[in-house]
């Protein structure tokens, strides 16, 4: 799916940046509950204006590069990849986003249909989602939303709300070394898979921005990830391209990598 990919890279990769000098890696457990999607791992790889996120239980990744402005799956079962670059993505996102949205109005307008109760339990299971296209308005910050450990590092608890709804949770840490040297890297994927997203995505990344530390664990929008371990690591700039023999093929939206097993099957 067109939105939840560019979602999903959102949620999942904008957070993370490293010092230029090394690159990072770290190791997820996602779980994207949509379709016939289930708990996945995922292991990200970054190096600066470089991103590769691979999914082994698909045989699938998703690289990214800022410096070309591409995004390029590869499918490893096929020995193929494809790619597109940012600005057709964007335009297939805008004209789904058209579609999307005349089903969103006619949603909220049941939803005003409903008795005051009844509407508030729906609003606060889709967690802010109801917001009309364009609703970019910052997200709410609830302070002293508590701490927890999460992978060894000790984690504050950020929790961002749209009137009554949770939106996006948010446990980082200041202990990953390297990330207070943060890349330009961080914020240019950002804005960039925000203006992607019609509903929310500025907000989202707004959001990011305001979070102290590294993300060890993020949920919301019916998705949540946690990383369980986390390295300084430089990364060959190979591994951020097609695969040698691999036949390149047209980009099929429907069938590009989601967290856990999503897109269509093979």
């Amino acid at each position: 799916m067109r939105r939840t990919l560019a979602l999903f890279l959102l949620l999942t990769l904008v957070p993370f940046a490293a010092a230029r000098s090394q690159g990072l890696a770290w190791e997820s457990t996602v779980t994207l509950p949509m379709g016939d999607a289930k708990e996945g791992h995922v292991t990200t790889l970054y190096m600066p204006k470089m991103i590769k996120q691979l999914l082994p239980e698909r045989g699938r990744a998703t690289i990214i590069r800022l410096d070309k402005e591409l995004f390029i799956t590869v499918n490893e079962k096929e020995k193929t990849f494809s790619e597109i670059t940012f600005a057709e993505m964007s335009a297939r996102l805008k004209e789904l986003g058209g579609v999307k949205n005349d089903k969103l109005a006619e949603m909220q307008q049941k939803l005003k249909e409903l008795p005051e109760d009844q509407r508030k339990v729906v609003e606060k299971m889709m967690g802010g989602m109801t917001a009309a296209a364009g609703d970019d308005a910052p997200l709410e910050l609830k302070h002293d939303a508590g701490t927890e450990t999460i992978g060894g590092y000790a984690c504050t608890k950020s929790v961002f709300r749209r009137g009554e709804s949770d939106v996006l949770t948010l446990w980082t840490t200041k202990d990953v070394k390297g990330f207070d040297a943060m890349a330009a890297d961080l914020h240019e994927l950002g804005s960039r898979l925000a203006s992607m997203l019609p509903a929310n995505g500025k907000a989202l990344a707004d959001a990011y921005r305001r979070a102290e530390g590294f993300p060890m664990k993020i949920a919301g929008q019916g998705f949540s990830t946690t990383v369980t371990k986390v390295e300084a690591r430089t990364t060959p700039a190979e591994e951020f391209a097609p695969p040698p023999g691999f036949k390149k093929v047209d980009a099929d939206m429907g069938r590009m990598p989601r967290a856990g097993g999503g897109g269509k099957h093979d």
